[in-house]
């Protein structure tokens, strides 16, 4: 199974990002859209494991040393994934004013494994056929990007099927950032 840890959106965060969906639909590229219920951000992909694994992963995650509050993050740029000249995934990147998202996904893959990579949240899929040009007319579309702070407050063990239609997810097991 493939595995991943995931931080879980606040409602008001998945509302902007849908509009910010529609804002670049408008652009003359076809991607696939991340449906709505499936944006995260994750914290560190632990990719194939066993179900052996999973009980140890569910054990270490329990006793994990969280927060003790929630994670403040903002909207801060769209970008394109891995690269303008290779573009798979068009991306929002965060910024993180306490630092609390980067190090919770560094103590998770110091713990755990698997790799953790900027804090960003995926909206949709290029496909193979895709060039630097689409790249470009994507990330020239008007946007406007909301400029609000939005707490992160619990986090998610999540397995990823992959299916025709994209991924599936399905929650494992389920944190609290804080106790308040």
């Amino acid at each position: 199974m493939r595995l991943f840890i995931a931080a879980t959106l606040p409602p008001e965060l998945v509302r902007d990002l849908t509009a910010i969906q529609a804002q670049l639909a408008k652009a003359d590229v076809e991607l696939r859209w991340v449906p709505k219920e499936n944006m995260h951000i994750t914290l560190s992909f632990l990719g194939e494991k066993t179900e052996d694994d999973l009980e140890k992963i569910k054990f270490d995650l329990a006793t994990l040393d969280m927060p003790e509050s929630s994670i403040v993050v903002r909207i801060n740029k769209l970008e394109i994934f891995p690269r303008m000249d290779e573009p798979r995934v068009i991306v929002v990147t965060l910024l993180n004013e306490d630092t609390g998202l980067a190090q919770l996904g560094e103590q998770l893959t110091d713990r755990l494994g698997g790799s953790f990579n900027s804090p960003h949240i995926t909206l949709g899929r290029f496909s193979k056929s895709h060039t630097r040009s689409d790249a470009v007319e994507i990330l020239s579309s008007e946007v406007v990007m909301p400029d609000k702070r939005y707490e992160i407050r619990e986090i998610g063990l999540y397995e990823s099927e992959l299916t025709g239609a994209g991924p599936a997810y399905t929650q494992l097991q389920h944190l609290k950032l804080s106790k308040r």
